[in-house]
């Protein structure tokens, strides 16, 4: 997430973003962890219910086709952890988070996709930065 929120930036969350609204690709949010003792995580949408992603050569791929990410850190395809990650189908109720530096993010990779109700909310201003 570093090329949007930098260490100790102070975040706008929108609680009530998802309210009347859907989750999109591309928000940036906010989570409930529960590997992490409920700490609040920020995390990038890059996967909604029902969608099948992967990752070939550092891009993603949502149902076969290359989705643009200008907001990912550096080349992606040059970051080792990043280049390929097999087919996930995203279960119904849940998204598919990644981080914008994926070499040094903790993300649905690892930890599966997010419980939609464990979404706090979305980010959507960080101070210093522009708008997400």
């Amino acid at each position: 997430m570093l090329s949007t929120l930098r260490l100790h930036d102070v975040v706008q969350l929108d609680e009530s973003a998802y309210v009347s609204s859907a989750i999109q690709r591309g928000d940036v949010v906010v989570y409930r962890s529960l590997k992490h003792d409920n700490m609040l995580l920020p995390g990038r949408v890059v996967g909604l219910p029902n969608e099948t992603l992967e990752l070939r050569n550092g891009a993603l791929h949502v149902n076969g086709l290359e989705i643009p990410e200008p907001y990912v850190d550096g080349d992606a395809a040059e970051q080792p952890h990043s280049r390929v990650f097999g087919e996930f189908l995203v279960p119904n109720g849940h998204v598919f988070l990644l981080g914008d530096f994926r070499d040094m993010s903790e993300d649905s990779r690892f930890i599966g996709p997010i419980p939609k109700d464990l979404i706090v909310g979305r980010i959507t201003h960080a101070a210093g930065q522009r708008e997400v």
